[in-house]
């Protein structure tokens, strides 16, 4: 316990670590090592399994995040805090969920949404709250706040922030031109169309007047919403017209507003202290995955170059065209047939005086992690995420044993990370490697929409892959005919690729009923990050329904991936029959993992769990634990990024440009060679095409 704890304190003390950007002192690696004995050092026990630390101890570490959070750099803040002297509010940026960008000013006035990270004050508002009710032909007065001591120890900035707010106007002055943000409006097609622009001097209009209220932000003038186009386009209006008609619908995507505090690093770097950023590349083939771990990044002082691979990429804008990516392109990538090898020395030549290439310092592997191979010449970092089976496009005998081959040697290399964002592939790589990745949970700290439940809502049953869900839903109604409950393909048609729900109208539900298909989803973070109380199967009724109808479609990728590098001591995770074997890998899943999700035995407990819980006391405690984390995650990026780097400045890592340099890469930094013969390309299970090899 001693040693648990003295590892969540380290990682404490590490958000005191400085600005990425600023070159460190020499790193203490991480080291994917082989798993710890009980009790062990892993970072995040207080995440992990089914057993919390012992109540003392985690009242310690409680305290001490509390103090570091009100005290440390982990609280992003650019100002002092003293709850006894008056303090103006604090710099902000305004972020827009819907297209993933920040409002920057341009030298008009000009604002748009479509800066991916704010780092300069181009992209920095001050905000001034408004004292004067009548303002009729006089001008509007800037205020400081003297906060209670009770809102200066939420350690959340961005609830603080909220809670210091309130219910005021505000004023958003631009700290390109110092001039306001406000609406202004015009004609077009018959209606009042309402553009916005940061050229406004402190004035009586109302048109620079703000309110916020954690998800949107209204204007006084209007009465509507600040509407983000996908363009970038900042409107008053709604998106249907014209005539256009004022932004006034809460639970539209493009009125999804988020006011952060700029952190304290990008305020001192503007004065060119800092040196330029690290920049680290992701090719991918999973939107959601590539946007949690750029804006961990970016919200780090790091740049992300997402080129994404994924057929969903155009809803996020950041579809990878082909002459960015020869060779490697959407059909080839994934898994680098018809001839890996020829592939892989193909887009070395290609690639290797790229523009792309050389701009980075680090490439991330996720989805799937094997596409790693292609990037093991070109030195640069490698963080490899596991967010889903290792065996991911590789699922063939001669080829798993080559990745495992391959990833062993690389973990064993300088400037190369092995993690994962979930318990249960944590355990699964460690199953068939023998190496404990480093864990890393997706925080979708891009979800702002927060908990916010309407009456009349009914309880939101979940997307699922499997008949027993439909079957739920109906057992729950037969039970209890006065539950107000609803699947989210009734409310909110539409799939992935388009249409369905928004987060802002998912939190306005009182809680979602959740059967899951596999062990862990982004979906699931999101809704945890939005503090929406979840209802899961519990444990042993999960185990039961995987071994006799194979619930969880998706948790077994190829059920013939067999372990050629070593003797598990765990049982096998792709057993569907295999009770002990179902029983210990369900329990890895992330709702089991998670504090504060709530279980449920059978349809007839379900119905009166939903109706005897308090969800908001629910949401409450799962807002407080997503906070807490904040600081320890930090700590934990910031170790990761000083095992990549090592202190060494951006750009230290160029390609070998010499006749030669693939093997030779290969070779001196992981002590690997290719085969002369091409491996097999056949596809013993193919799980993106619905092809299961079970």
């Amino acid at each position: 316990m001693v040693v648990v704890l003295a590892g969540i304190l380290a990682l404490v003390l590490a958000t005191s670590f400085p600005h990425p950007s600023v070159p460190m002192p020499p790193p203490t690696p991480i080291r994917s090592a082989a798993a710890p004995a009980k009790n062990g050092t892993e970072s995040l026990q207080t995440w992990g399994g089914s057993e919390p630390l012992a109540s003392a101890a985690h009242a310690l570490v409680r305290a001490v995040l509390r103090d570091a959070s009100r005290n440390g750099s982990a609280v992003e803040s650019n100002m002092s805090h003293s709850a006894a002297k008056e303090l103006p509010l604090p710099l902000v940026s305004i972020y827009s969920p819907f297209n993933d960008r920040f409002v920057c000013v341009d030298a008009k006035g000009e604002a748009r949404a479509e800066a991916e990270y704010p780092w300069s004050p181009t992209c920095w508002f001050r905000a001034q709250r408004v004292v004067t009710a009548a303002l009729a032909g006089r001008a509007a007065h800037a205020a400081t706040v003297v906060p209670s001591a009770a809102v200066e120890a939420v350690a959340d900035p961005e609830a603080r922030l909220h809670a210091r707010l309130g219910s005021t106007w505000v004023m958003l002055r631009a700290q390109r031109n110092g001039k306001l943000l406000a609406f202004h409006h015009a004609t077009d097609g018959g209606g009042k169309a309402w553009t916005v622009r940061a050229d406004v001097h402190p004035s009586s209009a109302h048109e620079a007047h703000w309110r916020w209220d954690g998800v949107t932000l209204r204007n006084r003038a209007s009465g509507g919403f600040l509407n983000v186009r996908p363009g970038g386009r900042l409107r008053g209006h709604g998106n249907k017209g014209p005539p256009w008609r004022v932004a006034d619908r809460k639970d539209d995507a493009s009125v999804q507003i988020g006011l952060r505090v700029v952190p304290a690093d990008l305020v001192a770097a503007s004065a060119g202290n800092a040196s330029a950023p690290y920049t680290v590349l992701s090719v991918d083939y999973h939107i959601a995955t590539a946007q949690d771990v750029g804006h961990t990044l970016r919200e780090l002082g790091l740049e992300f170059v997402d080129r994404s691979l994924s057929g969903a990429c155009a809803r996020r804008g950041t579809c990878a065209t082909p002459s960015e990516l020869p060779v490697l392109t959407k059909d080839v990538a994934f898994t680098l047939c018809p001839n890996p090898h020829s592939t892989r020395r193909a887009a070395f030549e290609a690639l290797r005086t790229s523009a792309l290439l050389k701009g980075a310092d680090a490439i991330l592997c996720a989805h799937p992690a094997a596409l790693c191979e292609a990037w093991l010449p070109f030195n640069k970092s490698l963080l490899v995420l596991v967010t889903t089976n290792l065996e991911f496009a590789r699922e063939n005998a001669p080829r798993w044993r080559a990745w495992l081959r391959t990833l062993t040697k690389m973990v064993a290399a300088p400037r190369t990370v092995l993690a994962s964002n979930n318990r249960y592939d944590q355990a699964y790589v460690e199953h068939f490697l023998g190496v404990r990745p480093f864990y890393l949970p997706s925080m979708a700290n891009y979800v702002t929409a927060r908990y916010a439940p309407r009456a009349g809502q009914p309880v939101l049953f979940w997307r699922a892959h499997h008949k027993l869900a439909r079957l739920l839903i109906a057992d729950v109604r037969r039970a209890d005919g006065n539950l107000r409950v609803a699947s989210v393909e009734e409310l909110y048609p539409g799939g992935a690729a388009g249409g369905g729900y928004t987060f802002a109208q998912l939190v306005t539900h009182p809680a979602v009923v959740v059967v899951p298909y596999t062990k862990s989803t982004m979906s699931f973070f999101e809704l945890y990050r939005m503090a929406l109380p979840l209802f899961f199967p519990s444990s042993a009724l999960l185990a039961r329904w995987e071994r006799q109808q194979h619930v969880l479609s998706e948790r077994v990728y190829w059920r013939f991936a067999n372990s050629p590098l070593r003797r598990p001591p765990t049982p096998n995770p792709n057993s569907l029959q295999d009770a002990n074997a179902v029983d210990h890998w369900v329990r890895l899943s992330d709702q089991y993992v998670y504090p504060h999700v709530q279980y449920f035995s059978s349809a007839y407990d379900l119905a009166r769990k939903l109706k005897t819980t308090d969800f908001r006391a629910v949401s409450r405690a799962m807002s407080s634990h997503a906070r807490e984390m904040q600081p320890l995650m930090r700590g934990k990026w910031q170790a990761v990024l000083r095992t990549l780097f090592g202190g060494a400045p951006p750009g230290s890592w160029p390609s070998d440009d010499e006749p030669g340099g693939f093997d030779r890469a290969l070779r001196d930094r992981f002590g690997l060679t290719l085969e002369r013969d091409e491996p097999p390309c056949r596809r013993d299970s193919a799980p993106e095409l619905g092809r299961w090899a079970r």
